[in-house]
């Protein structure tokens, strides 16, 4: 379901299950239909050849009996306004909230895949930067004496200098029930199998998925604790995708996203996800061109803010102290390419004093295992270390200099935070004393599906509706837009 933000159902063709025109849009294969008069507004009717079913096609909220709330529950939705709360000030039920949720969601899916597909056009033929990572999202799952919660992954990818939220995927897949998975499995002898010559490998099923939890947390887990809500349970609804095909789907839609036209694509990976492994593996043929560098970032993410503001000011006066002591060296490198920052010259002649004795195959090794170090410590990246993957001896000081220097996962730790501070169901569980300070997740959403809905929802009110302090919009800053999209040229979209 990796690029579920693509896909929607065709709303011009036939809706009727078994038909062989289902889904089948006029579009593609207009002798499957003919023209049937017109409805009572006006809108054109069709027939499908197949079945004799009718359908027609007309504004996106035509059924649709009160339409004034929709502007104000979607603001309400990206405001962290619980559902609860959202009700009592619409004075709607939760059904109708879940109507709109549905409705507001398959609009930003219909409007991305419609404008996104000039992403690649915008993003060729210059060096771009990235940020990939992953946050761990928790739902509720009530159980009678007990209340535990259920683990959903939310990856995504974020282009640095715009703010643009590339990709935004779930680790979840709505349509395929865990049981399912697991009777499909088992007729086919999927069990008895490597997982590598499965019939169906991406989902987990329940009995390995259980027995996986076991091992990894001996003593943590009992046989009884995933069976009554435990911290690890499945989803009471749909399924779990395994965490590498997850991975793997989530890179390859953000290449197909981004295309094969960027002069060189930077990626930059948090160190513990293994992603960097992936984005390799995807682009095997661009990092052997030089076309692709892969980095990954560590840093101390447990210091206290105080803590961190104080390596921050360690880290300005170290580049102050270096920059006047090899002012010489940054002189020399900024004559050569008037484009490089002092901060990008400085790294390059550090580079230079360390790797010029060295043959290039060391350099990469070097690179790769030990890393480099981050003197300059800022307060969202404090002690930060680098390890660039794909050193192929490609790049010159200057060239290795700006991709060290340009490395960082800030753009989507900041993304992570805004969707935490933006929909109540995804804030941390605060810890209670009347519950032996366990946590506690107060708005926490208790049905799957309203995960990937909520990203969905809120990715493109980031992206297209919301405007940052220099008066743009992410897709203005990239090129995608000229101006903001509004709640009315979404909903009659």
């Amino acid at each position: 379901m990796a690029d579920l933000h693509l896909r929607r159902r065709n709303q011009d063709a036939c809706q009727k299950a078994g038909c062989i025109n289902n889904n089948l849009s006029i579009q593609l294969a207009p002798s499957a239909y003919r023209s049937f008069g017109t409805t009572a507004k006006g809108d054109s009717r069709n027939q499908c050849k197949g079945c004799g079913s009718t359908f027609s096609l007309g504004s996106a909220t035509r059924r649709h009996k009160r339409t004034d709330q929709k502007g104000s529950i979607l603001l309400n939705l990206v405001n962290k306004v619980p559902l609860s709360r959202i009700c009592e000030i619409n004075g709607v039920t939760f059904p109708q909230i879940y109507s709109k949720v549905d409705f507001i969601y398959r609009q930003c899916l219909a409007m991305s895949a419609a404008r996104e597909g000039e992403l690649a056009r915008c993003l060729a033929g210059k060096d771009q930067f990235f940020a990939t990572d992953a946050q761990t999202i928790l739902l509720n799952w009530p159980v009678r004496g007990r209340r535990g919660t259920v683990p959903l992954l939310h990856m995504s990818t974020v282009h640095a200098s715009s703010q643009f939220v590339v990709a935004s995927t779930v680790d979840y897949d709505p349509d395929v029930a865990v049981e399912d998975v697991d009777e499909a499995m088992f007729r086919c002898g999927d069990f008895l199998l490597p997982r590598a010559m499965r019939k169906h490998a991406r989902l987990w099923s329940e009995r390995e998925y259980m027995d996986a939890m076991l091992r990894s947390l001996p003593g943590f887990f009992n046989t009884e604790d995933p069976m009554t809500g435990g911290k690890m349970k499945l989803p009471g609804k749909g399924s779990r995708v395994r965490n590498d095909a997850f991975m793997y789907a989530h890179v390859m839609l953000v290449r197909k996203l981004t295309g094969q036209g960027l002069r060189q694509a930077n990626y930059s990976v948090d160190a513990d996800s293994g992603l960097a492994a992936a984005f390799c593996a995807v682009n095997v043929d661009m990092v052997k061109e030089g076309r692709v560098n892969v980095t990954e970032v560590r840093f101390d993410k447990g210091l206290t803010n105080d803590e961190r503001s104080t390596l921050a000011r360690m880290g300005t006066d170290a580049f102050y102290d270096l920059a006047r002591l090899h002012a010489g060296g940054i002189e020399e490198f900024q004559d050569i390419d008037p484009d490089l920052t002092r901060r990008q010259a400085l790294v390059a002649y550090q580079m230079k004093e360390r790797f010029e004795n060295i043959p290039i195959e060391e350099r990469g090794r070097i690179l790769a295992s030990e890393g480099w170090d981050w003197p300059f410590h800022t307060k969202s990246e404090p002690r930060k270390s680098l390890r660039l993957k794909t050193d192929v001896g490609h790049l010159d000081y200057a060239g290795l200099s700006r991709v060290i220097c340009g490395s960082s996962v800030h753009p989507v730790d900041a993304w992570f935070n805004f969707t935490r501070r933006r929909v109540s169901g995804f804030e941390r569980g605060l810890p209670t004393a009347s519950n032996q300070h366990r946590i506690w997740h107060a708005y926490g959403f208790y049905d799957p599906d309203m995960v990937p809905k909520l990203i969905g929802i809120l990715r493109f009110y980031h992206n297209w509706m919301l405007r940052g302090r220099d008066g743009k919009t992410p897709a203005m800053r990239v090129g995608l837009a000229k101006g903001l999209i509004y709640p009315r040229d979404l909903f009659f979209f």
